[in-house]
């Protein structure tokens, strides 16, 4: 069997759970030498094991992506402990549910912080590196709300609206110096972040449901789905795609406007 990232190097950031963990084992899987990036230590080290377990080469770093000296610090780790750096996952994020008038200013900020900011800076010290290796690829990870605003979610739809067109940019900015960027766009994923979401619900089991209802293909995305695109975008089989936006929603974002889906029936 051939290995998609033989010889590369990644970082993968928010790698303790849900898409960015999924991300590192997949890529470990394919060949790569992999650094797992994120706050608390105990779930990157998890991440770490489940990777060594199958045989991958894997580290973490206890960082946080809004602060330029972490992730300088991941940086350094990586090419002193793998030797250089091909590959770079933004997957770190958070979304508290607040309404606009409710979100107080320090969590707005911190919202945009590990959201947007994060992928900004560990981009930004990542490509000098990259470049050294002749070039390499990017991959955000945005969600549906880059295209649509949910209520309740002010900052997190602003942040990852705005990491749709720092990607836009990145591509146009990097794509001379051989390294591509892209997005990929999430629908509803069963993650930790989404299993909390439903657990604040009066009822999780019909609030699951009507998500499921509402979604062509009748189910909820698996981190697993999402992993396997952001496998194929930093492969060569990708090697043209550059400023590219992915939706792994099972067609949600396909349908008639949202407020529509729950009150119109197909003619």
């Amino acid at each position: 069997m051939v290995l998609k990232l033989k010889k590369k190097i990644a970082i993968v950031t928010g790698g303790g759970s849900g898409i960015g963990s999924n991300i590192a084992a997949l890529f470990a899987k394919e060949g790569a030498k992999v650094v797992v990036m994120g706050r608390i230590s105990t779930k990157l080290q998890s991440t770490v094991s489940k990777i060594e377990r199958k045989g991958g080469v894997a580290t973490c770093v206890t960082g946080d992506v809004s602060v330029p000296e972490d992730v300088k610090d991941a940086i350094a780790t990586t090419i002193s402990r793998y030797g250089g750096l091909d590959i770079v996952v933004n997957s770190a994020g958070i979304d508290p549910k607040f309404a606009l008038l409710d979100t107080p200013e320090d969590l707005w900020d911190e919202v945009m912080a590990v959201n947007l900011k994060g992928a900004f800076l560990l981009s930004k010290y990542a490509v000098p590196e990259m470049v050294k290796r002749g070039g390499g690829s990017i991959v955000n990870i945005g969600s549906t709300s880059s295209f649509f605003g949910y209520q309740g979610f002010s900052a997190y739809c602003a942040s990852k609206g705005g990491l749709l067109l720092l990607t836009k940019v990145m591509a146009l900015e990097l794509g001379p110096k051989n390294i591509r960027v892209n997005i990929i766009c999430p629908g509803d994923t069963r993650t930790p972040m989404f299993n909390r979401s439903l657990s604040g619900s009066r009822n999780p089991d019909k609030a699951y449901r009507s998500i499921v209802e509402l979604n062509p293909l009748g189910r909820i995305a698996s981190t697993q789905d999402v992993a396997n695109i952001a496998l194929f975008l930093v492969s060569s089989e990708a090697a043209y795609i550059n400023g590219a936006s992915i939706n792994v929603d099972g067609g949600y974002s396909a349908s008639e406007p949202l407020g529509f889906r729950l009150t119109r029936k197909a003619p």
